[in-house]
């Protein structure tokens, strides 16, 4: 399993990790998790409850960082992307992030825009940052490059994850990198 579960275990992908990118858990966690993903992508929708349930097991020790990478083939997905980076701007990224999953396919910008104030965002302050977000978004995208085949795509402290989306699984591999980086 563990052979299948990391390509090119030899190499390690960095990724900017600042707080400007959406993230839960400290930034100071041993075991860095970066997800791209695509609000329209079913899959993404349900690895969230994976990644959830293993970063709620290791509250100290697994940060997530979320990358925006939204296909061409979801419509409105570059517009929840947007929406959710506005959000993190104003400290309610989670929020966001879970509406734009809940209501798949309810990505146009009037729905955004129920959303944020659903959430209590400051409506003046998210469009100017939607606009701002844009931005963000296409570099995550730019980021992702050639590393990023699909979505959702794990990185486990900088290798490509490939294992069942279980999470029985991913904590196998945080106990791993836990006992490597003491």
């Amino acid at each position: 399993l563990y052979g299948l579960a990391y390509r090119n275990l030899d190499k390690k992908v960095g990724f900017k990790l600042t707080d400007a990118v959406p993230h839960s858990g400290p930034s100071d966690a041993r075991v860095v998790f970066v997800e791209f993903f695509d609000y329209g992508c079913p899959a993404c929708k349900q690895f969230k409850s994976v990644i959830e349930i293993v970063a709620a097991a290791y509250p100290q020790d697994v940060v997530v960082y979320y990358k925006q990478f939204p296909l061409a083939g979801h419509p409105d997905s570059d517009e929840a992307a947007a929406a959710a980076v506005a959000a993190h701007r104003q400290g309610k990224f989670k929020g966001m992030h879970d509406l734009l999953f809940a209501n798949q396919y309810k990505h146009k910008m009037e729905d955004l825009r129920g959303y944020a104030k659903q959430i209590g965002l400051d409506m003046g302050k998210f469009e100017a940052d939607f606009k701002a977000a844009v931005e963000q978004v296409a570099a995550d995208k730019a980021e992702g490059g050639e590393h990023v085949k699909g979505t959702p795509t794990i990185f486990l402290n900088g290798r490509v994850y490939e294992g069942p989306a279980a999470p029985k699984y991913l904590k196998l591999f945080v106990e791993e990198e836990l006992a490597v980086n003491q």
